[in-house]
């Protein structure tokens, strides 16, 4: 099979997209932006172009310069969140402009996160985006309305149709330019990705880890060398997202009490700063947070970038990070100029764990901001422990 490129719109997003292929053995790396895109040892790279809150027109354009370092000789997901977020019509354009395909099977949903469609409408955990908490970042839960203006003939496939193996059919039928599915559970992903594989058509996927992890599994890829060891200490946790599934896990990562909270936002930002160096250099677990009832999207760039900086600035002293937030894993990472990660496994469904690709390969652990049960902080953190934490995880059905 061709290499894999998966182009995605933040870096936690590229992250959890690729980690399902790095769980199966995968050599998987995520990348930070284009102009860092090199050619090697590689079978499976996420690309990310960093437009979730950009403006249609510099989306279109980062994607399409993005693509043209990536080539036009491997396959192609184009990720999207699974809560519809960001430029999707423009960037899915761009993406075939460069990159053409027979068809395109989109199916965002992510069941083992709470996110399915239904009636070519999306949901968390049973609500249509418009009732949910992330009604202020998306105008519509209907699939097809989001992606229309990318110019594609749409056809919709119920759950029906997924379950009786429709798919591979209307994947042959040229009308059917660009098919939204509908999933509710793991079994109805793996139908979809069954369907496009069996088509014999040149199928570009369109989802999130959820579509992702089912077509790792399918590919069956897999050449990476035996899983690395990994025993951190200390553990920085950097929690940007103002997620409401994130302001849960940090409650229970307060109540174990063995965690030193470093808050920024407001005045004296030094001092805390030399009190996280301080905490490190006794060996403490650290988690450097935001302001209370205030996250990434309230401080915007600004707020992220002050993360990013003094966590890099104490990033000699750290045996692991835990970043929560696609914005906040940049900022992090862009400031301890690294390139990107070599993933190895996932800690929860969604939630990736790699290396920095530089000499000291420091263990990093990505958590999109509403990813994860209310132990994921508390699960990362175990992860960076104990002689095989980056053993590759199993696929739960």
């Amino acid at each position: 099979m061709r290499r894999l490129i998966i182009i995605a719109d933040d870096f936690a997003g590229a992250a959890d997209c690729a980690a399902a292929f790095a769980a199966r053995g995968a050599r998987t790396y995520a990348v930070l932006n284009a102009r860092l895109f090199e050619p090697g040892d590689w079978e499976i790279m996420a690309l990310d172009a960093d437009t979730r809150d950009a403006p249609p027109s510099v989306a279109e354009e980062r994607v399409r310069r993005l693509m043209r370092c990536a080539g036009r000789e491997h396959t192609v997901f184009k990720k999207v969140d699974s809560t519809l977020r960001g430029n999707l019509a423009v960037e899915l354009r761009a993406t075939l402009a460069c990159r053409p395909a027979d068809c395109v099977i989109a199916a965002p949903a992510f069941p083992a996160t709470g996110r399915t469609t239904m009636g070519g409408r999306q949901l968390v955990h049973g609500c249509p985006l418009e009732e949910s908490e992330f009604a202020d970042q998306t105008s519509t839960s209907s699939i097809g309305e989001l992606l229309a203006p990318a110019g594609l003939s749409v056809t919709e496939v119920g759950l029906g149709e997924v379950r009786a193996g429709g798919v591979a059919q209307l994947a042959r039928e040229a009308r059917a330019e660009l098919l939204v599915c509908d999933a509710e559970t793991e079994d109805d992903l793996e139908r979809i990705v069954r369907g496009g594989l069996d088509s014999g058509t040149d199928v570009m996927w369109l989802g999130s880890a959820g579509l992702a992890r089912r077509l790792a599994q399918r590919l069956a890829i897999g050449s990476r060398r035996a899983s690395e060891p990994i025993d951190a200490i200390p553990v920085l946790l950097v929690v940007g997202s103002p997620a409401s599934a994130t302001r849960a896990q940090l409650e229970q990562l307060r109540a174990a009490g063995d965690v030193h909270e470093i808050v920024i936002g407001g005045e004296a930002e030094g001092d805390r700063a030399e009190s996280l160096r301080e905490c490190l250099r006794a060996g403490r677990d650290c988690a450097l947070t935001l302001k209370s009832g205030t996250g990434a999207r309230d401080h915007g760039r600004e707020g992220t970038s002050r993360l990013g900086s003094i966590a890099a600035a104490a990033a000699e002293l750290v045996g692991g990070l835990v970043l929560t937030g696609g914005e906040t894993a940049r900022a992090v990472l862009e400031a301890m100029s690294v390139r990107g990660l070599e993933l190895e496994c996932e800690v929860q469904p969604g939630i990736p764990l790699g290396f920095t690709d530089n000499s000291r390969r420091l263990p990093v652990a990505v958590k999109a901001g509403g990813f994860g049960d209310e132990s994921a902080l508390l699960a990362c953190r175990r992860a960076m422990r104990g002689p095989r934490s980056g053993e590759r995880r199993k696929d739960p059905r």
